[in-house]
């Protein structure tokens, strides 16, 4: 990103650009948006990132139907859990059939529903457990939707470490990739307790900021 100008401009290039990309909200500007909304200050006047935080919320919050939008170009990401509570595994891909992509099952729609909600809710941290904890302390969350939400990522990214690891020390390409054979029942158990947990909350974040239950 750093060598694309796409992603380097000076704060008031950056303020008209977030105000024509929530203005068109077409699926690219969006997808642009989701991107640039976890950004962090790493070197340089922090004070500039702070600024362009603030511009962001402002205009997140001033525009709902900018974040229904954007959650409907993420609607069908889902936990990786199907009927019966059945864990979905890959069909295609023939290196990982019958493994789980543990991001995309998982720590990817649970950080797109937080990330939604603490936009609405003009909360100016990023990283999902930091937004879930701020979302508590705001009140947009209950304890109980806090502690589970909070323990599905902690054993969801658990276990993709675990595998990382392991497929590192092997000399495998590096993935987000789980074998469920390779999980103990109690791990198992969490797993779909932790997709359960990603899930309602996501029906819950579609039907506030969207209207629709089903």
């Amino acid at each position: 990103m750093a060598i694309n100008p796409v992603w380097r401009k000076t704060i008031g290039q950056w303020r008209q650009q977030v105000t024509r990309w929530i203005g068109r909200r077409n699926e690219v500007a969006l997808q642009l948006a989701d991107v640039l909304f976890d950004f962090q200050s790493v070197f340089g006047e922090a004070g500039l990132a702070d600024q362009l935080r603030r511009t962001i919320l402002g205009l997140c919050r001033a525009n709902p139907g900018f974040l229904r939008e954007m959650f409907g170009v993420q609607a069908d990401h889902r936990a990786g859990l199907g009927w019966f509570g059945r864990l979905l595994t890959e069909r295609d891909d023939p290196a990982h059939k019958g493994h789980m992509n543990l991001k995309y099952a998982g720590t990817l729609p649970l950080a797109e529903a937080v990330r939604l909600l603490a936009l609405r809710a003009g909360i100016e941290a990023t990283g999902t457990l930091a937004r879930i904890e701020a979302l508590g302390q705001a009140g947009e969350l209950s304890r109980d939707v806090q502690d589970h939400l909070g323990a599905a990522f902690d054993h969801i990214t658990g276990l993709q470490l675990r595998q990382q690891i392991a497929d590192f020390q092997a000399g495998r390409p590096v993935s987000n990739f789980v074998d469920p054979a390779d999980l103990t029942a109690r791990e198992t158990e969490l797993l779909k307790s932790s997709f359960r947990a990603i899930n309602d909350f996501r029906a819950r974040v579609r039907a506030e900021l969207t209207g629709d239950v089903f």
